[in-house]
């Protein structure tokens, strides 16, 4: 496969990953598309998990808020949920189905996953039937995102599922958080390079202007009716998104393996 185009933009290769963690009491105090969107991940994470299931998230933070949203049901509550993160966690979940391991570097230690006995039950914590893997990508520079997609082959399953989101690049403007924000078919084709199959992309949240240079007639009036009637734009932003994945600020990625 020739080498993917990249977008220009300035990496900000100077660190090699970025600890910048989403937490409640800090951004899900107000309303934004962000955080609403993270909960629209979280809750879509969870129609792939039945019990009996092993999860791994990649990336699980300070909060740990995919354990929240599991255990919202029994239907959803997997065999073994293992939350890593690269970041220091003050607090870690304490439910029994759970194992946090943090001051983990997945793209160098993912090994240990496949080898390491849990102490509670004596089985190896992976492979997993689901990874999420929710706004990492970015905060790390290109090759350590080669060897991400490295880890997730060989954590997931023959038959399981990834869910991979990030920031869709727009050519001009990356978060200032971020290292490395990627394209649309920049994603595309590193994916592809890796050796994963896209199996969809959907998007996450767009902005008011994709909003109304995509969407249909009927789409753009219900969308100014909801907006003039009771939705804020921020709010909005998440409706529409998962149709226009190529048009939306952020995206949802599904990944098997060949």
């Amino acid at each position: 496969m020739s080498d993917p185009v990249r977008h220009p933009r300035t990496d900000r290769g100077e660190r090699e990953f970025d600890i910048t963690s989403l937490k409640q009491t800090t951004y899900g105090r107000y309303v934004s598309r962000d955080y609403a969107a993270h909960w629209f991940r979280w809750q879509h994470a969870k129609r792939f998990i039945k019990p009996g299931m092993r999860v791994l998230d990649i990336g699980c933070g300070e909060d740990q808020m995919m354990t929240k949203v599991l255990r919202q049901s029994q239907s959803f509550v997997p065999e073994l949920y293992v939350g890593v993160d690269v970041r220091r966690l003050a607090r870690k979940s304490q439910i029994a189905w759970t194992r946090i391991i943090d001051e983990f570097d997945v793209t160098r230690r993912w090994k240990e996953l496949l080898t390491k006995n849990d102490v509670m039950t004596g089985q190896y914590l992976g492979p997993f039937d689901l990874i999420c893997c929710f706004e990492v990508i970015e905060h790390m520079p290109v090759e350590r995102g080669m060897a991400l997609f490295k880890a997730l082959k060989a954590l997931v399953k023959p038959d399981g599922i990834i869910l991979l989101s990030t920031p869709v690049y727009n050519g001009k403007h990356m978060a200032a958080n971020h290292i490395h924000e990627y394209g649309f078919d920049e994603l595309a084709a590193e994916i592809k390079r890796s050796g994963l199959i896209i199996d969809r992309v959907v998007g996450t949240f767009m902005t008011s202007q994709a909003i109304k240079r995509v969407a249909t007639p009927a789409q753009r009036a219900l969308v100014e009716e909801l907006h003039a009637k009771w939705y804020a734009w921020d709010i909005l932003a998440n409706f529409l998104a998962p149709l226009y994945p190529e048009a939306s600020s952020n995206c949802c990625w599904l990944l098997r393996k060949e």
